[in-house]
């Protein structure tokens, strides 16, 4: 009881604690989310006594539905008429942004960490390439959650958001396969048993993957008789529909263990496709406030203020390979396809927001290396705040200079 109690008190005190943020964030120019994150950083139990650890841990819930929704969104996002038109430039952004991230990081940390000395006593072999390869594959992601918001905000709407929003779908699932990959090969050579199991590198990623596309794709067909008779109203009967099948989509994603980010998305983009009206999306657009608040809010109180200090070097280093392997990456893909001028310049810095998905790698990167985890965790957690503060005002200057706000 108490619990339930103290949880009422907290989302109480975050919706006004965000709300502010976000209002102060909007008259300094910043997109809301920058200031729901600074609220939630601002709450953290170890600065602020109105909310107890437990309780933080209670909200924890709030993640994969927030990112189910999102998700959803993002492959309703994507129709296939406009897909069919950019695909070029789709294709060259969606390979470079992702590999030269992937491909920069592991240098640095590969090259650069030893030579720092990151983690004490450390071998080449047997600490710092499985970590360059594991910080690799997670440094290829984007956030889907902080993207959706500040185009939502801007009400954007063109090539550049079209363009972003495929290639949003396409990183979430090479970073899945490629972190998969990446743990596959880590694991026997931090563990010095140098058995590396192809089906535990290839097949079983692989598996996760299809059966992820699958449910999201038995959940879209199911959606498209439930929301056809629904959709000239666009109510909340068809908002209630639609939530239903988002959290039925969530949880039999995660209760397998398979990757709800990819089986929404699947979903939305069957769903839109087929009936050929965005009812659905509209119908979650009214809503998308009240989870942004708490989904940037809570990430912001999750943040370990230990992290400042224990893996400062490694932060840096990470924080460099992605953003200038994706920002580089993007345009050189770009170019490298002819695409127009304004998807040459601007998606790359919208699509340098991450948070959700990085964060959930963090945790399973750091129990699955007990020698180096805690310094790895730490490092994502510290660049993702730092992350999720600096580049959400440059996906939005990016729309704007694009022509797409529509504001």
């Amino acid at each position: 009881m108490n619990l339930t109690v103290d949880l009422i008190q907290a989302i109480a005190v975050i919706l006004l604690a965000a709300h502010l943020g976000g209002k102060g964030a909007a008259k300094l120019g910043s997109p809301r989310i920058t200031g729901y994150l600074l609220a939630g950083v601002c709450l953290n139990p170890s600065l602020c006594p109105l909310i107890k650890p437990e309780t933080l841990a209670g909200l924890s819930m709030v993640t994969p539905v927030v990112l189910g929704m999102i998700s959803y969104m993002i492959g309703g996002g994507l129709r296939i008429e406009a897909m069919q038109r950019l695909r070029r430039g789709i294709a060259g952004i969606a390979l470079f942004q992702g590999a030269a991230p992937f491909a920069l990081s592991f240098a640095l940390i590969l090259l650069a960490g030893p030579w720092l000395g990151i983690v004490p006593e450390a071998s080449l072999l047997g600490t710092y390439l499985p970590m360059a390869l594991v910080l690799g594959a997670i440094s290829m992601s984007s956030a889907p959650a902080a993207i959706v918001a500040i185009v939502h905000e801007c009400k954007a709407r063109g090539s550049v958001t079209t363009t972003c929003f495929a290639v949003l779908a396409l990183t979430d699932m090479a970073t899945v396969i490629a972190f998969a990959l990446a743990l596959g090969f880590a694991q026997p050579l931090a563990n010095g048993s140098g058995t590396l199991s192809p089906f535990r590198m290839v097949a079983s990623p692989l598996l996760h993957i299809l059966l992820s596309l699958g449910i999201g794709a038995v959940i879209g067909w199911v959606l498209i008789p439930a929301v056809s008779p629904l959709s000239p109203a666009r109510g909340l009967p068809l908002l209630l529909v639609t939530a239903a099948a988002i959290l039925a989509c969530t949880f039999i994603a995660e209760a397998l263990g398979l990757s709800s980010i990819l089986a929404n998305m699947v979903a939305g983009f069957v769903t839109v496709n087929r009936t050929n009206d965005e009812g659905t999306l509209s119908a979650l657009e009214r809503i998308e406030e009240l989870p942004f608040i708490l989904f940037f809010a809570v990430n912001g109180m999750s943040f370990d203020f230990q992290a400042l200090e224990a893996a400062g070097v490694l932060t840096v280093l990470v924080m460099a390979g992605r953003k200038i392997g994706k920002y580089c990456g993007a345009r050189f893909g770009a170019w490298l396809v002819d695409a127009p001028e304004e998807i040459r310049k601007y998606p790359g810095l919208v699509l340098l927001p991450k948070a959700g998905l990085t964060l959930g790698l963090a945790f399973v990167a750091r129990d699955a290396f007990p020698s180096f985890g805690t310094v790895l965790f730490n490092a994502l957690i510290l660049s993702t705040i730092i992350n999720m503060l600096v580049t959400p005002p440059l996906a939005r200057q990016s729309l704007i200079r694009a022509g797409e706000n529509r504001r």
